[in-house]
């Protein structure tokens, strides 16, 4: 009798294999053969699946998700990043240049990150030097001219967002891992 009920078994998931064959192979270009082995038509689902689901990340073009300008310019945007939610990292840049003997300018570099709910806002100062000269034209005083980037914040909050979606990832990663270990393929 438990020989019966073990055969039964077996043959029940040969049916109920068939039967989900059947009906993938109406819905699908694909077609998956149906054959009397249990075993090579579970590799070919496990397969087929595998195919689907895998992502190959050096094949990956995540062009929609993200833009970054590989020059710097003023009043524009320098980094847009989109994550898997739809919520937008926005990196800024805001000023004018007027470069005048001892003149100093203010660059704003401003993060939007809807990402982690935070705004920031960074900066660029631009100090120009000078050069007097005395009534002997001998040099007098002056100062060099110097650029302070006052951008920490901006850097880590950058940071942030690249370490929450790599846990994100990972999450999902384990997720998928999971599902794919209890459905038994």
């Amino acid at each position: 009798m438990n020989i019966n009920i073990k055969w039964n078994e077996k043959f029940g998931w040969y049916l109920d294999t068939q039967q989900l064959i059947r009906s993938f192979n109406n819905s699908d270009t694909e077609h998956l053969e149906i054959t009397e082995n249990l075993i090579e038509m579970q590799k070919a689902i496990i397969e087929l699946i595998d195919e689907r689901i895998n992502i190959d990340i050096e094949a990956y073009e995540s062009i929609e998700m993200w833009k970054c300008e590989d020059y710097f310019s003023l009043n524009n945007t320098l980094l847009k990043f989109e994550d898997f939610n739809n919520k937008v990292l926005t990196v800024e840049i805001d000023g004018e240049l007027n470069p005048e003997n001892e003149g100093t300018d203010l660059i704003d570099v401003i993060v939007h990150n809807d990402i982690l709910n935070e705004n920031i806002k960074g900066s660029i100062e631009v100090c120009y030097g000078y050069m007097y000269f005395d009534e002997e034209h001998r040099a007098a005083d002056g100062m060099n001219e110097e650029v302070n980037f006052c951008l920490d914040e901006v850097i880590e909050a950058i940071q942030e967002v690249s370490q929450h979606l790599k846990h994100q990832i990972q999450q999902d990663k384990e997720i998928i891992r999971d599902t794919i270990n209890k459905i038994g393929l």
